[in-house]
């Protein structure tokens, strides 16, 4: 059978047959997931769930989005719920049916798969290397013509930039102007600090053409139950729903999200590792020959590995070795065998990491 083209982070199943490692033994850096795990208050929420299975689950998930709506601080009227915001992602492919769409690379690979799934080309706009990979809101002002929709990703996955609230609605305003659709990847602002000052949130009453993308999969250790929102004008989300598949939110996956939502202490243990974590990785992993770490925003540290003597692949299969999982960003376009992107863990599990790539780089020295 072929593989498939798509990769992401985190098969540690993949990983468990290939290194011969029970699932529970590997380490994984390559999904950028709170180390924390799944918050015991979901796990109980998810048992109390379970008499309800002979139920079909709510189609229209309400209870969740009522919580969402308190939580976002937007009605919920303009909230739907999705399985994993890709399942969202690709309803907006299919809504809008773009001939064209602009992409800055690189960035999440699912937005070239939903544009492609409808038949609809790429245009891109390379970040660069010698910029941070920062957004210049010129180039994308100006890369604006002939496309009808944009995807944005802030902060971006895999490099961790982050974009600022102004420079964002410049594009925005340019793209009304214009009738494009913008989308606003915000999965992992959760975990930055002060997140809520880079969030186009408040102004999603202002705009028809600006949708938001949001995961609670990431924040509340949930990807194995798949749950994501997104936040838009009601007559955008009502086509989104005239197109999906009915019951794409399971039961547990509601409850458990709902209950996630509510843990106001687990999400305040969170925050608190993954900013303190966070500088410590970026500074250990900058101390090691020939790694170069970019300044983490969020929950995960993007690494520039060109002058270590070894490709990206070549560290990706030693580590794994070791029994952790990192990311290899030759999926990404541009990037090569140069890049590697890492999530933010617990300080012993960091330790562990910083270990492990220290013994397999020596040995190129």
């Amino acid at each position: 059978m072929e593989k498939s083209k798509k990769k992401h982070g985190g098969n540690v199943w993949q990983a468990s047959a290939q290194y011969g490692r029970d699932v529970e033994k590997i380490l994984d850096y390559s999904a950028n997931i709170s180390p924390l795990g799944t918050p015991e208050s979901v796990k109980q929420a998810i048992r109390d769930s379970l008499d309800y299975l002979i139920h079909y689950p709510d189609p229209d998930s309400v209870l969740l989005r009522q919580e969402l709506a308190h939580h976002l601080s937007v009605g919920m009227e303009k909230i739907i719920v999705g399985n994993g915001s890709v399942e969202l992602i690709y309803l907006l492919a299919k809504m809008i049916k773009p001939k064209q769409a602009l992409l800055l690379h690189p960035t999440f690979s699912e937005y070239e798969f939903a544009i492609q799934s409808e038949g609809g080309r790429i245009k891109v706009l390379q970040l660069q290397a010698a910029k941070d990979f920062q957004i210049e809101v010129e180039e994308v002002l100006a890369a604006l013509h002939d496309v009808q929709m944009v995807f944005l990703c802030n902060p971006n996955n895999p490099t961790g930039c982050l974009t600022k609230r102004e420079n964002i609605l410049r594009i925005l305003d340019a793209a009304a102007a214009k009738n494009i659709f913008l989308i606003v990847d915000e999965a992992f602002l959760d975990f930055v600090e002060n997140g809520e000052e880079f969030s186009l949130l408040p102004y999603i009453n202002q705009y028809d053409n600006l949708f938001i993308l949001r995961s609670l999969t990431k924040f509340f250790a949930l990807p194995g139950l798949r749950i994501g929102c997104g936040i838009g004008n009601e007559k955008v989300l009502n086509s989104m729903n005239n197109l999906r598949e009915p019951w794409t939110v399971n039961s547990l996956a509601q409850a458990a999200a709902l209950q996630a939502l509510r843990d106001q202490e687990y999400a305040r243990k969170v925050k608190e590792t993954i900013w303190t974590e966070k500088e410590f990785l970026y500074q250990e992993l900058n101390k090691i020959a020939g790694i170069h770490a970019y300044q983490p925003s969020v929950n995960y540290v993007f690494l520039s590995i060109q002058k270590t003597g070894m490709t990206a692949t070549q560290i990706q299969e030693a580590i794994a070795k070791e029994g952790i999982l990192v990311r290899n960003c030759n999926s990404y376009p541009f990037l090569g065998e140069n890049y590697l992107r890492v999530a933010v863990r617990t300080h012993p599990e960091n330790e562990q990491l910083l270990l492990a790539l220290k013994k397999i780089l020596s040995v190129q020295e």
